[in-house]
């Protein structure tokens, strides 16, 4: 079946070139990074990127100039940080193609209408409006722990701690294997939670700014 031009919208051309800019490992991994890092990351954090720097600086700049990534000088230093409206914009029309097929079946409403993280056997599933740091008292208290006690075995003060549970405080990649540990849960689950936070917020970010 030949399809003509025309049916290919502006936006259908817009998607496809979102998705084919985000289709290598490193573009993951700098976006990754920069969200896990508060959506603000200067210039000298990029080396902790575990891919040359060369390479590393090549895909900031294309990304930079597809748009999904942004940058701007403070205090003589280059800031970049992840275009939250292009990525909402992005992920709501990818979300919007099974559309139909969620009108063909109705048991496919719960797998395309709302994405979420799935649950592994065993595993209590976070509430959708659960924040991380809601969800580290949780187990911390489940576990035992005074945050006085948390932070002696991560090494940090108290009131890091405290500013993390109250979602003041960002955490860097590295924090959150040694939080995992801490706590005695899987870090891939709390990797999945944390994520999810960070999307959720991109996307309330973008719905308060539309």
């Amino acid at each position: 079946m030949n399809i003509s031009n025309s049916y290919m919208s502006p936006a259908d051309v817009a998607l496809s070139n979102f998705v084919k800019a985000l289709a290598l490992p490193v573009r993951i991994c700098i976006v990754r990074f920069i969200l896990e890092n508060g959506n603000a990351v200067k210039r000298g954090m990029l080396s902790e990127i575990p891919y040359n720097r060369q390479t590393v600086n090549q895909h900031i700049n294309e990304l930079k100039h597809l748009d999904i990534i942004k940058s701007q000088i403070k205090d003589k230093e280059t800031i970049y940080s992840v275009n939250e409206s292009v990525f909402v914009k992005m992920s709501n029309q990818f979300l919007e193609m099974f559309e139909p097929v969620r009108k063909l079946n109705e048991e496919a409403e719960t797998v395309f209408s709302k994405p979420k993280i799935k649950s592994k056997p065993g595993k209590k599933e976070t509430a959708p409006t659960q924040t991380i740091g809601g969800y580290i008292r949780e187990k911390r208290k489940a576990a035992g722990l005074s945050q006085a006690c948390l932070a002696r075995l991560m090494t940090v003060d108290r009131a890091w701690v405290s500013k993390i549970e109250t979602d003041k405080q960002q955490m860097r990649p590295g924090k959150l294997r040694t939080l995992a540990n801490a706590l005695s849960v899987s870090a891939d689950e709390l990797r999945e939670v944390y994520y999810q936070n960070k999307i959720n917020d991109l996307a309330k970010e973008g719905s308060t700014g539309a």
